[in-house]
């Protein structure tokens, strides 16, 4: 649950004290400040972005929620980096989060 970018943007959205069992399971003590905070990040934004340097692939994740607000799931895309400008990761982050939006509103969400 704390590798990858949908498995990142799911454990952002479970509840604090699953976030905290997880954390203190895997996460080593002189990360979690850091970790926390990228968690932060991506509830607050509403979706993931990351690189994977070696593969060449930028990824974008964002969460589906039912209708209690609990995530059920994500959506994860994945683009080779050298294709993504700017304006195409901005394309892909609104396409991604629409369609979550409207999987989750489906599945009884109502924001």
């Amino acid at each position: 649950m704390h590798e990858g970018q949908a498995n990142l943007t799911m454990l952002a959205h479970m509840k604090r004290d699953e976030i905290e069992e997880i954390i203190q399971e895997l996460i080593p003590e002189n990360e979690k400040d850091d970790f926390i905070l990228q968690l932060n990040n991506i509830k607050r934004d509403g979706y993931a972005i990351g690189e994977d340097n070696d593969d060449q692939i930028t990824t974008v994740a964002a969460p589906i929620l039912n209708h209690y607000g609990d995530i059920i799931g994500a959506v994860n895309v994945k683009i080779k980096s050298s294709t993504m400008t700017s304006e195409k990761k901005e394309q892909v982050i609104n396409e991604v989060t629409n369609t979550v939006n409207k999987i989750s509103w489906k599945m009884g969400y109502q924001n």
